[in-house]
């Protein structure tokens, strides 16, 4: 059968007729099976939305109950997560171990983050070092990047977000959230090598 999760709420800015749909699209399980975490690519954090949740994209945490075969009989949500300037999480990937998460935001907003007093694009401030011009450059809007480039159009960079797994699941919210860096443009999914010390993350801009 199937088992409804419901990701709330819904992103209030598109079109009605397309039902508003948070865009759930990625999924990573614990190692043990009790938990999933999904991207909602375009979802919201419940209302009164946070001042520095700037674009869409939420993690939802879900604890999954199983019956005496090993089947799902049902699901329920222990948190919801966002990541602060973050715009929209196409991808998330649970480490080997099942520690961490890592989460990716295709873009990040403009202005400076009042908790961190560092740009939303900019994280960690790291612009001005030689990772600067690959981590957090302008990136074309589209696939003419040619022609944006001669007409200086350009989109901010997008961020990788590491979130400790324990307490997420024990509903920590955004104080799971270990730490979230610049990472190029438009990145979209992360791998983790075998021994943990990388992380190879796909910028498909």
């Amino acid at each position: 059968g199937v088992i409804n999760v419901q990701q709330y709420p819904v992103n209030y800015n598109c079109n009605p007729q397309h039902l508003c749909p948070p865009g759930t699209f990625d999924i990573a399980v614990t190692p043990d099976g009790e938990y999933a975490f999904v991207a909602n690519e375009y979802g919201l954090m419940p209302s009164p939305t946070p001042k520095t949740e700037k674009g869409g994209g939420t993690v939802g945490v879900i604890r999954l109950e199983r019956d005496d075969f090993g089947g799902f009989t049902s699901g329920s949500q222990v948190g919801t997560i966002y990541v602060p300037g973050g715009n929209t999480i196409p991808g998330i990937t649970m480490s080997h171990d099942g520690k961490y998460l890592y989460v990716t935001c295709e873009g990040s907003a403009d202005g400076i983050n009042p908790q961190t007093l560092n740009p939303y694009r900019d994280p960690t401030n790291v612009q001005r070092t030689p990772s600067g011009a690959f981590l957090c450059p302008g990136c074309a809007t589209n696939a003419k990047k040619c022609d944006n480039e001669s007409k200086g159009i350009f989109q901010n960079n997008g961020l990788l977000t590491v979130i400790d797994v324990a307490k997420a699941t024990s509903g920590m919210g955004q104080a799971s959230i270990i730490t979230t860096i610049a990472s190029g443009c438009s990145p979209v999914r992360a791998a983790e090598t075998a021994n943990g010390q990388y992380v190879f993350v796909a910028a498909r801009g």
